[in-house]
């Protein structure tokens, strides 16, 4: 990102609402078009992608695949990060 490139970063699992105020920038996933992606890379250069956050257990849920590929789709020359935690899951 040194370089002014763009960063995408999902989840295929849970992450913790402290995580999410950690990211530059935030788009829940139902909330995720074309140009409210873009237009959140264009202020920050790093935007997190992710499902709604659920009050109970101050978690937000992963994003579908379908919009995994939406989002590629969206931003081809944009770096995909998607931090999918399986430590748990045998194989």
């Amino acid at each position: 990102m040194q370089k002014g490139e763009h960063a995408l970063t999902t989840t295929t699992t849970r992450i913790f609402a402290a995580q999410i105020a950690l990211a530059p920038a935030h788009v829940a996933a139902t909330d995720a078009t074309c140009e409210s992606v873009w237009a959140a890379l264009g202020a920050h250069r790093h935007l997190l992608v992710s499902g709604a956050t659920d009050a109970a257990t101050g978690t937000a849920g992963g994003v579908s695949l379908d919009l995994f590929g939406r989002l590629r789709a969206w931003c081809p020359r944009v770096c995909p990060l998607n931090e999918a935690d399986g430590s748990r899951m045998p194989f």
